[in-house]
Order: structure tokens, then sequence, then C-alpha cells
């Protein structure tokens, strides 16, 4: 073999190291102690971010879950390795090792929340973009970046619930862009019109709000789905909260329009996906909010109907529920807020509230047994741990039962052990799958320091809820508890 063909060196992210040179046998070594790394807590993308994270993380692991010091000797072992290492080092770790975990019974919330709200907040006023439409480092599979979900709502939103100051040409260039594009963005409440209307009506803006409301109200017969995130529901959702808001009427009549064209559609056989932005269970929140409003039972009635039919994709696993995105991918199974078992489950603890249903009661202990999930791959607010604790302070709240509030609690601190400090007093958010930082909603920062504000004050759930209804609520317009079920 030729010795002088010129030779490449290729690597997957989260496996490799820097070593360039495609002959040194320390990159095997290397990239092994990053699998073992792997194997333990599956955040190897994070590396990319800082390489020498495995040792903080696991001497955390250590600490809480008695993790065998021996993992992280012998992950060290193998990232310093050089040729007078001998095998036999690590042979006799390995062999070392003894497996014994425990959980810490001692869960409290760390007492900095404060300083944490504040650094991140630095981190994300501190990597603002110049892009025409892209404000702030989002989701790496964003195409767009006006919205909540993605967009520079969900962070200005985050930014005025947690009372961080920032530049108010920010929030002028932003009003100036959805002024220009409207036309180009869709009308739903994720990534779309009905959101960021959303965010106007909480800042009393009411001359953009009633811009954007005429707009989505022109456009609405455009949009053919019912669920929550991307459809029908949740331009209902936008009406009552407008109602709630500014007390007219019309708006109101707008969500009842939509929750009878629910009630008569046949559409709701067809919808495969599962979870509370795109499934069943959005829908179902939509009409119990509907249904306290106006005080008429039958929203609420069918609410709960398909509310149980989307309860039964679930798959019992150790006395908890899992649920797959989709009726086609049944092997697949989340405990996730957008699609998964925190969003299902924070329906479903509304309407036990409500109602005090014995079948409801016995599945929202179920639904609860399932967001037992304290480490995960991903850490944001739709698809990772922050969704996961949300609706875990839903059920303390709901319930006063001080468990949920405790796991609340663990998964709090140990999405904080993943924040990575910068060359400065900030500290940033790993992203889908920790390639990359981001400060979105749905992914980033910006859910995370929300949750952080939310568990500090004890306040309602920060998402696409009308709790003030039936939790102190302030609403000027009066309701009934009780929901008429006739």
């Amino acid at each position: 073999m030729d010795s002088n063909i010129e030779k490449y060196s290729f690597s997957t992210i989260g496996f490799s190291s820097q070593i360039e040179n495609p002959e040194d046998f320390r990159r095997d070594y290397v990239s092994l102690g990053f699998l073992i790394f792997y194997l333990l807590t599956p955040s190897s993308n994070i590396v990319e971010l800082r390489k020498d994270f495995y040792d903080p993380c696991l001497r955390y692991l250590e600490d809480k879950y008695s993790l065998p010091k021996e993992f992280r000797k012998l992950i060290t072992l193998l990232n310093n390795t050089n040729e007078k290492t001998n095998v036999n080092e690590f042979i006799s770790v390995v062999i070392d090792i003894q497996p014994n975990l425990k959980f810490s019974k001692n869960i409290q919330l760390e007492n900095d929340i404060d300083n944490k709200i504040n650094k991140i907040g630095k981190f994300i006023l501190k990597n603002t973009l110049n892009g025409e439409n892209q404000f702030f480092p989002s989701d790496f599979m964003a195409r767009e970046f006006l919205s909540i979900t993605h967009g520079t709502a969900g962070v200005l939103r985050a930014l005025d619930y947690c009372k961080i100051d920032y530049d108010i040409e920010l929030s002028r260039k932003y009003n100036h862009i959805i002024n220009e594009n409207h036309n180009n963005i869709q009308i739903n409440l994720n990534t779309g019109l009905a959101g960021i209307c959303w965010y106007y009506l909480e800042q009393n803006a009411t001359e953009q709000s009633r811009r954007l409301l005429n707009i989505i109200s022109e456009r609405q017969n455009t949009v053919t789905k019912l669920d929550l995130g991307n459809g029908l529901s949740g331009i209902g959702m936008l009406y009552l909260k407008t109602y709630l808001m500014i007390g007219e009427r019309d708006y109101l009549y707008k969500a009842i329009d939509i929750g009878e064209s629910i009630l008569n559609s046949t559409e709701i056989n067809s919808i495969k996906k599962v979870g509370i932005s795109n499934g069943r269970s959005g829908i179902s929140l939509f009409l119990l909010y509907l249904s306290v409003i106006t005080n008429s039972g039958k929203y609420a009635k069918f609410g709960k109907k398909i509310l149980l039919e989307e309860i039964e994709y679930g798959h019992e696993i150790n006395y908890g529920y899992g649920f797959p995105s989709s009726v086609d991918k049944p092997n697949f199974l989340y405990p996730y807020f957008s699609e998964g078992t925190a969003g299902v489950a924070a329906v479903a603890i509304r309407y036990y509230h409500l109602f005090n249903d014995s079948i409801l009661k016995e599945e929202v202990v179920k639904l609860g047994n399932g967001l037992n999930c304290v480490l995960a791959t991903e850490l944001g607010l739709y698809s990772g741990l922050t969704g996961i604790a949300n609706t875990l302070l839903d059920y303390y709240q709901f319930t006063n039962d001080r468990k949920y509030y405790n796991k609340t609690c663990e998964i709090i601190n140990n999405i904080q052990q993943f924040l990575l400090k910068d060359d400065g007093e900030g500290l940033g958010f790993p992203g889908s799958l920790m390639y990359r930082f981001s400060c979105d909603y749905s992914t980033g920062a910006s859910g995370f320091i929300m949750l952080l504000e939310r568990i500090k004050s004890n306040k309602n759930n920060f998402h696409f809820f009308l709790d003030e209804l039936f939790i102190n609520t302030n609403s000027p317009i009066k309701l009934e508890k009780v929901i008429s079920q006739t």
C-alpha cells in the first residue's frame, strides 16, 4: 500500500476528538470514551460545545444518583491516553465498577433562580443577530424566525415575562417586520400570526393586536386543520384570549363558531397525530375553556370524549403512559409536551380539576406517572425536560401533592447542569440534540427561563393556557367555575 496517499479523517458529532491526524491511535480511545459517556447519558453532542463537559456532568450524577466514580475515571483515562498508557489500567478501572444507583430524597430547588434567569438573559441579549428576519439563535431545524415557537416573539415574550430589560429598538424593528410581512406569515398559533397576536395582547398592544386579528379573521377560511398548534382550535383559543383581555363579545362569538364547527366536523375521526399540538388533546383543551366561558357543557363533554380517545393511544410502562407522535408510529413513545405524555397530561389534569370524574382520576394518575423522566437528550419546552417539568408544576398547582413539586425541582436542577458559561457572565442553553445553543421558546433558553420564573413566583402556566379562568382569576368578566353538563 502506498503510504504517501493522502488520508482523510471522518468523524461523528459528539463522538470524536480534536486530533486531526487520522493515523493517531488516540482518536479511537477518545471516541470510545465519548461512547461510554453517551451510554450513561445520551448527551454526548454537547461535547462539541464544551469538550470536558463529561467531567462536571458525571460528578453531578455521582453526587445525585450514586453513579460509580469509576465511569468518570475510565473516560478521563481514555481521553488522556498516550504511548505509555497500559491497557491494564482500563481493565482495572472496569473491574472496580460496582453499580449501586440511589436516588436522593432531599430534593430542593437551587436558591439562586434569579441569578440563573439573569445570566441566561444576558446570554440571549449578547447573542442577538443582525439577520433580516432572525434576531436570535434558534433551533437548527427552524425555517421561520418571527413566531412564538422559533422566533423573536417567543424570545421577547420570555424577556418580558422575566422582567429582563432589553433595547426597545428590538421591539420597534420586530413590529416593523411584522407589519411589512404579515401576508407571508401563516396564521396559526405555534408558528404564525395567532401566536404573535397572543404576545401583543399580553403587551397590551391593542392596535397591533386588532390589526392581526382582522387579518386572521379574513384568512381563517383557509385553515382546514382542527388542532391547537396549526389549526382552528389555536385560532379559537386566541379569540378567547382576546375576549378575556378586551371584553368584546364579537371575539367570543367567533370562538363559539369554531367550537360549533368542531362539534359538527367529521375530521376529528381522521386525525392521526397524537399530542397537544397536533392531536385531539389540544382540541379538547380549547373546548374546555370555551365551556367555562359560555357555561355550556356540550363543548367540554365532547372535549372529554376526544381526550379519552387520545389517552387510549398511550402505552403503559412502569405504571405510567408514554405516547407515540402518531397512530402510524406506535413503537416510538415520548414523555414530552408538544408530542407525548406531558401535553396530554396537561389537558387531562384540567378536565379532572373541573369535573372530578372517577375515570379521569385514574388516567390522570397514570399520566402523572408517565412524567417520571429526570434526564433526557432534549432540554426544551416542546420536546424536552422543560416541558415535562412545566406540566409537573401544573400537577402540583392543581393537586397540591408535594411529590409533583419535588419532581419539578429535580428536573430543573438537572437541566441546570447542562447550562454552559460563555466568556462573560452569561449562561448558554443547548438546543435540540445539544448540537448548538438556542435562545428560542420551544427548544431553547426562552422556554426555560419562563419555567424558572413561573416556579419562583408560583404563576399559572405561561404557555397557551387560560387558567386565569379558574386559578387566581383576576378577570373582570364574571365566570362560573362549575360547568353545566346538560
